[in-house]
C-alpha cells in the first residue's frame, strides 16, 4: 500500500472505484497498522464491489487476522453485514470455525449479538463447528442462555451435532445459566432436548 494512507479504511473513505483501488495496493494481502487487511477494510464498510473483485482474486487470503485475531469473516458478522457473510460463507477457502484472541468464534459472535439470521447461515456451512469453546469455555448455546437469546438457543438446539451437555472452565452448562438467570422458556426448552437428560 502506498505510504500515503495510514490504514485502509482511509483509503476505502476515498470512494474510489475497486480498480482505483487496487491501484494504490501492490499486494493484497498486506495489512495496515492495525492489522486490517484491505478484504476486512471492504466488509467493515459493506462495500459490495469491492468486496466482489476481492473475492475473485485467486491469491486473496481470506482468513488473515487482524491484532485481535478477527478475519473477514468475523468483521461481517461484528457489523451485521449478512450480503458479506453469505460471499464469505460460499467461498470454499473460508475457515468458518476461526476463534479469535479470546477464542470466539463467528458463531458466538452472532450468538451473542442476537443476530438469528447470521446464526442460520452459519448453521448451514457443511464444517460449523457448533460445540467450539472459548477462553472461559463457553460454546455457543450457553451463550444464548446467557444472554438470553430465545430464537437462537432454538436454532441452535435443532441442529444434528450440539452437544448441550458440555461445561465452561467453571463446570457450567447451557442448562445452569438458564436456570440462574431465571429464565423459564430457555430450561424448558433445553429439558426438551433429547441429550440433556444425561447431564441431569
Amino acid at each position: 500500500m502506498q505510504q500515503n494512507y495510514s490504514s485502509f479504511k482511509e483509503l476505502l473513505s476515498l470512494k474510489k472505484s475497486p480498480e482505483d483501488i487496487l491501484s494504490f495496493v501492490s499486494n493484497i494481502n498486506a495489512w495496515d497498522h492495525t492489522g486490517q487487511t484491505l478484504l476486512s477494510a471492504a466488509v467493515e464498510k459493506n462495500d459490495k464491489k469491492l468486496i466482489s473483485v476481492l473475492l475473485e482474486q485467486p491469491e486473496i487470503e481470506l482468513n488473515r487476522p487482524n491484532n485481535h485475531g478477527r478475519t473477514p469473516l468475523l468483521y461481517a458478522i461484528n457489523h451485521g453485514h449478512e450480503w458479506a457473510l453469505e460471499q464469505l460463507l460460499d467461498d470454499y477457502r473460508i475457515a468458518v470455525n476461526h476463534q479469535d484472541r479470546q477464542g470466539t468464534s463467528g458463531l458466538m459472535l452472532a450468538v451473542v449479538q442476537g443476530a438469528l439470521r447470521m446464526v442460520q447461515q452459519l448453521l448451514k456451512h457443511p464444517m460449523i463447528d457448533v460445540n467450539l469453546q472459548d477462553q472461559f469455555g463457553r460454546t455457543a448455546l450457553m451463550l444464548s442462555a446467557l444472554y438470553h437469546e430465545h430464537g437462537v438457543m432454538e436454532t441452535l438446539l435443532r441442529h444434528r451435532s450440539i452437544n448441550d451437555t458440555l461445561q465452561d472452565r467453571l463446570g457450567r452448562t447451557a442448562f445452569f445459566f438458564a436456570k440462574y438467570s431465571d429464565q423459564r422458556d430457555l430450561v424448558k426448552m433445553l429439558l426438551r432436548h433429547p441429550r440433556l437428560s444425561y447431564a441431569l
